[in-house]
């Protein structure tokens, strides 16, 4: 009898110790997710910090410090479902802060054939990301930004010639309805997309 009360406590002692190993395992693992996403969400941050560092130091590249509105390029050829990206800097002359808005908009289409086809202001073939509502930065006097203009080409997108018209409008911060009428840039800027 003795004998098979030893076998019992070693059971139970060995049930305790796989719990205890099972939990402690447990831990350990869900620790070292914890860790890894920790870890790995930090790069979201470092790559967009990267690309804003990126778009800055195009933009004092390609704009000589006597310009206050330029592009980094003016065309580019795209094929269709492909996107490519313009960096646009704006830079505050005006003596004080102020708000600009900056749009984009596809007015104008040469077909393969050379048929030029003039686009309606509520229609675009191109996708331009949160420009043709207009995008809205503050820059202090003196200041400047560069921003970029992502341009995707549909998949069903007719080759040709297009051109997009950028203006760039000054208003009092914080009030929208304060943009003048007339754009800072006396010749509006254009990117012109060969789509292939």
């Amino acid at each position: 009898m003795v004998s098979r009360m030893i076998k019992s406590k070693k059971g139970i002692e060995l049930s305790v110790n796989f719990l205890v190993m099972l939990l402690l395992a447990i831990v350990v693992f869900g620790m070292g997710i914890y860790l890894a996403m920790t870890f790995f969400g930090q790069g979201d941050k470092t790559i967009a910090d990267y690309y804003d560092q990126f778009d800055q130091q195009v933009g004092e590249l390609a704009c000589p410090g006597t310009e206050t509105v330029c592009l980094s390029r003016k065309s580019a050829t795209v094929r269709r479902g492909e996107m490519d990206n313009f960096a646009l800097t704006v830079k505050n002359v005006l003596g004080a802060e102020k708000d600009f808005k900056i749009t984009a908009v596809d007015d104008v289409f040469v077909n393969a054939q050379g048929e030029i086809d003039y686009l309606p202001p509520d229609y675009s073939p191109l996708e331009l990301y949160d420009m043709p509502e207009g995008r809205i930065i503050t820059l202090k006097n003196r200041e400047k930004n560069t921003i970029g203009i992502g341009v995707q080409v549909p998949d069903n997108a007719e080759s040709g010639d297009y051109s997009i018209t950028i203006n760039i409008y000054a208003g009092e911060p914080g009030v929208p309805d304060s943009f003048s009428l007339n754009p800072i840039n006396p010749n509006p800027l254009k990117i012109f997309i060969k789509v292939l």
